[in-house]
């Protein structure tokens, strides 16, 4: 059997074609979600130009050929005359299998391909941003930082510390897109069993929710490897040399002087700003792309460049405020200045007394012009990653004993 052209909810009933000499066993879905019928036909004989005709099989054989897809190889006596090519029937056809699911492994290889794209492309733009947050005064702006930093440090600088997130935003960008798929899997099975077997997008409120989810369980990475990041990227000694040979020399040196919690340093400040960013972000990458999808499309088929504005879009909307004020607080807990106050509230009040309201909003301008590349290319990847990952996946169902 063929598989149809999208896995998707579609009624499926199974003909049987009889002529002389001859037997055709045909398995037909029809009135696919998209509006197209798709036809999958298992062929035994084909004597070319004799007459046939066609009789409805009985419903307990074709409750046999989609329960069958979810496992259970009872064969009963109605299917027992059923060919073995009919038995190959992909798991769209069912409607109790609404849509493919495609294996964990594969979302985290999506997600971990995704990560280290996007970070590669936008390092230098995150070092800008963080210096200008970490260093008040020392910079007339992002240009000015740019410049400063290759002017005293080698260009090299704009990319220190870049092996642990290298590594690091591999893995949380793995946990955070394959959470938030695994978790959209749930809930469409559960709006699935409500709905008799009928598939439906996720609602914005259960977007909102599995990113929520996705933001708080990324944060158990994230944190570390921010903090990492950040001292390797701010932290230098009074000649301009960095402080610490590489990432791994970082964690293990702030660890030992400044304690074995320290890589969460920031950890509550993480997690506050992860649980709002995935609220927002997972819905507006959702809301674009139905926003670019052409009439009577799907939004799982966009092409490359409608899949690159959507992602772009979903980057910039996680940096608006409040987030990007709660990042703020979040890198200067991770290298605070000297004789700060600890805590979320200490940091926030201490940095609003001392510059201003404005402070919040500092180093803004590079965390936008990064956002964008950034973010489009980790959705696009992990998009395309995904759909060639799931390609892969052989859906087959074991002839049953006659």
């Amino acid at each position: 059997l063929t598989r149809p052209t999208a896995p998707q909810t579609c009624a499926a009933v199974l003909v049987r074609a009889q002529c002389v000499g001859c037997e055709w066993w045909l398995v037909v879905a029809v009135r696919a979600i998209d509006g197209r019928d798709n036809a999958s036909i298992g062929q035994r004989a084909s004597p070319g130009g004799a007459p046939w005709h066609l009789t409805m099989a009985c419903t307990p054989a074709l409750s046999w050929l989609c329960s069958s897809e979810r496992g259970d190889t009872s064969t009963p006596a109605a299917a027992r005359g059923v060919p073995s090519q009919a038995r190959r029937v992909v798991a769209a056809v069912s409607p109790s299998q609404p849509k493919r699911e495609i294996a964990a492994w594969k979302r985290g290889v999506s997600g971990l391909t995704a990560g280290v794209s996007g970070l590669t492309v936008v390092y230098p733009l995150d070092t800008t941003k963080l210096r200008l947050q970490t260093c008040p005064g020392e910079y007339k702006g992002a240009f000015d930082c740019l410049r400063t930093v290759v002017k005293r440090e080698g260009f090299a600088a704009l990319y220190r510390g870049m092996s642990a997130p290298i590594a690091g935003y591999g893995a949380i960008n793995s946990l955070l897109l394959s959470t938030y798929g695994m978790t959209a899997v749930v809930l469409r099975r559960r709006n699935a069993e409500a709905a008799g077997g009928v598939d439906r997008e996720l609602s914005m409120e259960e977007s909102m929710a599995a990113g929520a989810v996705a933001g708080v369980v990324s944060t158990v990475l994230r944190a570390p490897v921010e903090r990492v990041k950040a001292v390797m990227q701010v932290r230098r000694n009074p000649d301009g040399t960095k402080v610490f040979r590489n990432s791994w020399r970082c964690l293990v040196g702030t660890m030992r002087t400044e304690g074995l919690l320290s890589p969460f340093a920031a950890g509550r400040a993480t997690l506050l700003r992860e649980l709002f960013q995935g609220v927002a972000y997972f819905p507006a990458f959702e809301i674009t792309k139905r926003a670019l999808t052409p009439a009577g499309g799907s939004s799982n088929d966009l092409d490359f460049w409608r899949l690159l504005i959507a992602g772009g879009v979903a980057g910039i909307t996680q940096w608006l405020p409040p987030m990007y004020c709660i990042d703020v607080v979040k890198s200067r807990m991770e290298v605070p200045p000297a004789g700060s106050t600890p805590g979320v509230l200490g940091v926030l009040r201490a940095s609003v007394a001392k510059e201003g309201g404005m402070v919040l909003l500092r180093g803004m301008g590079p965390a936008m012009v990064r956002a964008f590349p950034m973010h489009a290319t980790i959705l696009t990847t992990n998009e395309l990653m995904t759909a060639w990952l799931s390609k892969l996946e052989v859906v087959d169902v074991a002839p049953a004993a006659s």
